[in-house]
């Protein structure tokens, strides 16, 4: 069951990673700066395939196929996702599509999670970088120093 559902996950993240849609979920995760119709139109149908994956997810928790690490990795996705405004937007465009209990649980969800600060993914990547080139350098016992 996990395979599958890294393996969904994977494949997302690819799909998104594409050079047409990774502006557009960059743009739509932040809301800012606004959407065109058709990226709207590309971001929502992003979110709702991230939605029925989410969903998927948790029914395979509730029907036991998916154990307590699997399903608590999960929800701390759900929970970084929904502090981003534009997710949270799309949730309450396309939320009716997904069972009660489902919808439920990701309401809880937001209502437990504040909405991130203008967060910079990659001027905090840049940073991190640049803290790892600053770093000493330190073998592990056996390696080579080979990459």
């Amino acid at each position: 069951m996990q395979q599958g559902r890294a393996d969904r996950s994977s494949n997302a993240s690819l799909t998104v990673a594409n050079s047409e849609l990774a502006p557009v979920w960059q743009k739509g995760m932040d809301g800012d700066p606004p959407l065109t119709r058709d990226e709207a139109t590309q971001w929502l149908l992003l979110c709702r395939s991230m939605f029925l994956s989410a969903e998927d997810s948790f029914l395979q928790h509730k029907s036991g196929a998916l154990d307590q690490q699997a399903f608590d990795s999960y929800c701390a996705g759900v929970r970084s996702y929904m502090s981003r405004p534009g997710f949270r937007a799309a949730w309450r465009l396309l939320g009716s599509q997904f069972g009660q209990e489902f919808r439920a649980f990701v309401d809880a969800q937001i209502a437990a999670t504040p909405i991130a600060s203008d967060v910079d993914i990659y001027a905090e990547w840049q940073k991190l970088v640049q803290a790892e080139r600053a770093a000493p350098k330190t073998l592990n016992p056996g390696d080579r120093g080979t990459p």
